[in-house]
């Protein structure tokens, strides 16, 4: 068979095209292997943020871990306990998508309330209700040379929480976990969470240039496979 100039192109162009498809690939796993690292590290490295809101609530927020269980247990040794923990959680079910484990703490402080006791009062009670807390304290033993005695008849501390998750405007778009406490008295020690599978904004949000990315992304194998088979059959004259 003698070869033109035409077939031999053809020839080089189907040799790129396979070359092109492998390299793609190859540099597909080692991208997507390099984001996991660096979420996970972004992560890691996070720390609660907190703000007060205009209506006075407090919202504290923080990066979501997002990958699969497996890569998490291969890096296990980079977690936390609380995070090892949420972890342990995930994997006994099968179902969970979305996770959180956090610890909350209530700190009282600069609660005060005066009053002045009679010579002949053995008992005091202090009673306060506000949209924050509510209580009924017994002191009894007031008296010199007695033995007092606190009794907390009632300690309500209500509280309004919650819990969304939303993407960051940072580069990337990472996923962080949102947690708005109504009572200030309620306070966030710790929050660690999992969005299992990694979810992205262009996913859910893409706008028309990430769509149109998308579509290219998902039919270049099917357009560089159709131009080296129309270059073959070109070859051998077949159409």
């Amino acid at each position: 068979m003698k070869f033109n100039l035409t077939t031999v192109l053809l020839l080089i162009i189907i040799v790129l095209g396979i070359l092109y498809g492998m390299k793609s690939c190859e540099n597909s796993k080692i991208n997507e292997k390099l984001a996991e690292e660096q979420n996970l590290k972004l992560v890691l490295n996070d720390s609660i943020h907190k703000v007060i809101l205009k209506n006075g609530e407090i919202e504290y927020t923080k990066k979501s871990l997002q990958d699969n269980v497996d890569f998490l247990q291969k890096n296990i040794s980079s977690l936390s306990d609380n995070q090892k923990a949420l972890l342990d959680e995930v994997k006994s079910n099968k179902q969970i998508v979305s996770a959180m484990r956090d610890k909350m703490e209530v700190i009282l402080s600069n609660l005060n309330q005066n009053t002045v006791v009679a010579l002949n009062d053995t008992t005091y009670e202090f009673t306060d209700s506000t949209k924050d807390i509510e209580y009924n304290i017994i002191v009894s033993g007031i008296k010199p040379s007695t033995q007092p005695k606190l009794d907390i008849q009632n300690l309500v501390i209500p509280n309004n929480q919650n819990v969304s998750f939303q993407f960051d405007k940072t580069k990337g778009n990472p996923v962080s976990v949102s947690i708005i406490n109504s009572n200030p008295y309620v306070k966030l020690d710790s929050v660690d969470s999992f969005i299992i599978p990694a979810i992205t904004k262009t996913q859910t949000k893409p706008n028309i240039f990430q769509k149109t990315g998308k579509v290219i992304k998902q039919t270049k194998d099917e357009i560089i496979v159709g131009g080296i088979i129309l270059c073959i059959l070109k070859i051998f004259k077949l159409i």
